[in-house]
């Protein structure tokens, strides 16, 4: 069973927690602009390894470390005003070998950059994983 409770209401999004109360296997997990919240993302590959069938995959989108570098950090708009929020910026090598020692391949790294213009500074960084 997978228990979903919300922490907080933003504009546009929920913060929420969810808790696995039976183990389940999965075949795939989307982390989009999650683990730049998540200090120690060791962890977080570390669990997924133990749901994740051999063959399965972990997509993972964050804000570039390159961004990051450069100041930039997650903020948006609520009735609060702006908010931003807590960013913890991981080099890409960390990913990789995070992901390396939870026994996850790389099937593809990505950068993503404003307009297409590649002389900037990427926005976004996709890492592809699979289960061996």
């Amino acid at each position: 069973m997978l228990a979903v409770k919300i922490v907080r209401e933003y504009q546009y999004f929920l913060l929420f927690q969810l808790s696995l109360r039976n183990p389940i296997t999965l075949s795939g997990i989307i982390f989009s602009l999650v683990l730049e919240h998540i200090e120690d993302i060791d962890s977080i590959l570390e669990k997924a390894s133990q749901v994740m069938i051999p063959g399965g995959h972990v997509y993972n989108g964050e804000l570039h470390p390159f961004k990051q570098y450069s100041g930039s950090k997650a903020k948006f708009d609520s009735t609060m005003g702006e908010e931003i929020l807590t960013c913890y910026t991981h080099n890409i090598s960390d990913f990789t070998q995070a992901g390396n020692k939870y026994n996850f391949e790389i099937v593809t790294i990505n950068e993503y950059f404003d307009d297409a213009n590649r002389i900037m500074i990427p926005r976004i960084l996709t890492i592809l994983f699979r289960k061996r």
